[in-house]
Parts: structure tokens; sequence; C-alpha cells
């Protein structure tokens, strides 16, 4: 679990000036000068003491996580605590450092927060920091860095405590209200063409018709009618939306700044989607940091959102895999519509388009490069149709 050394910290633990003493002790005996003896002898039994305080703490030292919080969005801060235990009689003193290291693992990216304690003997003490994460990312948290002394300092005993942990930082989302026209317009033909129809919203009233359910019956209309009246609804069905995000060009050009502009608009896409009931799902051809899972399902609720937000927490900007033939593995076909987020238009996504286009699979791309104008094509939008301009964003 941990791999153990010793740091020297002072005179008395250091091996020449111990055998210095023990020639001084020596001497001392011989020429019969006790006082130099004796304070020579306490020397060299302070330096033998602390070796064995450390040693003994550090085989009764235990520290584990007491986080259960490890994804946040940018900018908010982060609760870490760490549980520390000392089962040895004696106190100790407990020096930490929590390096928190962004994927892929750079000393760029490495930040090291520290921490110092004294535990008592047959204590227990929480250690707590607050990490600011302010990168979209995937980060690792660990191993710990830990040194065990006698409160003098006298000698101390260095360990890496080999656990880790994983932070995600989702992708900000931004407000996309109301969703532009040409948005409405793509998903609006799935709510005409469906036979199901949703009791939540109401559309009217109408006679009753022999043999449809009691419970949607409108007793106070019916009073006032003199004959029964039944609540109709509005039609409706669940979309099914896969959001495919490209990163191919974005890692060509080395556009970084376009890619996380990207992510947060698919970040806030799904997010908006999920909110109107829709079954949502992300597949991506880029490099995922700390998983192999670069597709997710289309499906609904919070928890189907918090998994789309950590792919897109761990998606880095490296392709991996052509994304049509990752389309074509999932065989959703002309169940789902398809959202395309890339960077733009080009020689190579017109082959994309053409492949999912005989897949039966509808696709509406996104395109995030500004100087190209997308009112040419009905199924080609822009970031800036897509978000909203304002500044505030929420998490």
């Amino acid at each position: 679990m941990y791999t153990s050394n010793e740091r020297i910290s002072s005179i008395f633990t250091d091996g020449i000036l111990q055998l210095i003493l023990l020639a001084v002790l020596f001497l001392a005996l011989l020429y019969r000068q006790y006082e130099l003896a004796v304070l020579t002898l306490i020397l060299i039994l302070m330096g033998l003491l602390a070796r064995i305080w450390a040693q003994a703490g550090l085989k009764r030292f235990g520290v584990e996580f007491a986080s259960n919080h490890w994804h946040a969005f940018p900018g908010e801060k982060i609760p870490v605590s760490l549980k520390a235990t000392n089962s040895f009689l004696l106190p100790v003193k407990v020096s930490v450092q929590l390096p928190v290291v962004k994927y892929p693992h750079s000393f760029e990216h490495t930040i090291v927060y520290p921490a110092n304690h004294m535990l008592p003997g047959k204590g227990m003490n929480e250690i707590h920091w607050e990490i600011t994460a302010s990168e979209r990312g995937c980060y690792s948290v660990g191993p710990l860095h830990i040194a065990l002394a006698d409160p003098f300092i006298f000698c101390s005993r260095t360990y890496s405590w080999r656990e880790k942990k994983e932070l995600l930082v989702f992708p900000q989302i931004k407000p996309i209200t109301p969703p532009k026209p040409v948005l409405k317009e793509y998903f609006g033909t799935l709510a005409v063409s469906s036979p199901v129809f949703d009791p939540v919203y109401t559309a009217g009233l109408r006679d009753y018709h022999h043999g449809n359910p009691a419970r949607y019956i409108n007793w106070k209309a019916s009073t006032r009618r003199q004959r029964l009246q039944e609540k109709t609804f509005d039609s409706t069905v669940q979309l099914k939306v896969l959001i495919a995000v490209d990163v191919s060009q974005y890692a060509e050009l080395n556009m970084e700044a376009d890619f996380e502009q990207m992510l947060e608009a698919a970040a806030s896409l799904s997010n908006w989607l999920i909110s109107q009931n829709a079954r949502v799902g992300i597949i991506t051809n880029g490099i995922l940091y700390g998983s192999e899972t670069n597709y997710i399902a289309p499906a609904g609720g919070t928890a189907q959102l918090t998994r789309i937000l950590a792919l897109l927490a761990r998606l880095g900007l490296e392709s991996t895999a052509d994304l049509c033939q990752l389309l074509k593995q999932t065989k959703l076909g002309s169940s789902a519509f398809c959202l395309l987020f890339t960077h733009r238009p080009d020689q190579k996504l017109q082959q994309t388009l053409a492949k999912l286009n005989n897949m039966r699979l509808p696709t509406l791309t996104v395109i995030s490069d500004t100087s190209i104008s997308p009112e040419v094509n009905k199924k080609i939008i822009s970031l800036k149709e897509l978000l909203h301009q304002k500044e505030e964003s929420y998490g």
C-alpha cells in the first residue's frame, strides 16, 4: 500500500554524527570525563528514542479519505477531508501533502495542498482542504505524501499512501431559454406523429367515448353540460437524442478554446433536453481519461445527466477512432435523432453525414466556427444560435 523511507531531520538521528558521539563517549570514558560521557550518552539515547518513537507511531498510524463528493463545476470549491488515526500511546506530529494532478499527468498541472497536525496518543483527527478546480477535466487526487515524527521532530518517517481519488470537473452549463426556432422545428415534427398521450398536459374537453378510462371524465363539466365530458390531452413523445462529439477537427487544429466552448454547448443542450423529459445519450471519438466507455445509451433523468457530464469531463483533445464507425455500433437507426458537434463543415463531415443518412439517422450539425454562416443549410446551426449570450451560468 505504501513505501517507507527515513528522512534525516536532526543531529540526533544522523548516522555519521551518531558514530562521532559514540567515539566521544568512548574517549570520555577512557579519560574518565564522566560529565562529558553523561551528556554524550543522553544525546545518543535521545536519538535512539526518537527513532523508536517515529517507527512505532508509523506502524500504528492509519489514514483514509472521509469525502464522498468528487465532482464539481469550474470555480467551485470542493471540500476534501482526511481521517487520520493514531493508535500509539504517545502523540505524533503529522505532515501531509495532497497532490492534485490534471490528466494527462504533468508537473504544470500539479497543485500540492499541505497540512500539519499534532495527533494525540490514541486519538483521531480530520484534516481538511478546499480544492478549487478552475478548468474542466479529470483530476487525480493523491497519492498522499505523509511524514510522521515525534513532537520535537528529532526523527521522522515518510511514506506515500497509494490510494487515489478521481475528481471530475464538469463543463459549465449555460442557460438555453428558449430554444432557437431551427432547433424547435427540428424536434417539433416528432411530437406530431406520436399516438401517445400525456395525461399531464390537458388540451381540452370532448364528449365521453365509451370504453375510455373513467378517470379522465371531468365531472364538473359533465354536470354543467348535462352529459359526460372527458379530458383530451396533447400528443407527446419522449425524444431520443444522441449527442455525437467529433474531436478530430479540434485535435488537428489544436483549438482548445473552441473545444471547451463546444463541450459547454453539448453539456448545456443535454441539460435542457433532459429537463424537457427527453432521453439523451452521448458518443465521442475522443480520448477519455480514466475510462474506456465512449458511448452512453439514451436515457432520461438526473442520473443520466450526471453520466453525460462525467464523460464530457473526461474527454481530452485527442481523436482515437472514426466517429461514423462508432455510430454504426450503436444500432439506433431511425428511432433516434443525432446532434453532431464539430468545428466546421468540410469534406470529411459531408462523408460522415452521408453515412448517417444511409443509416437513416436524422442529424443536425452544430458548428463552433464563427466565420461560417450556417444559414445556407437548415441542418447546420452554430453555437451562437444554440447558447444564450449572457455571461451568467449555473451548475
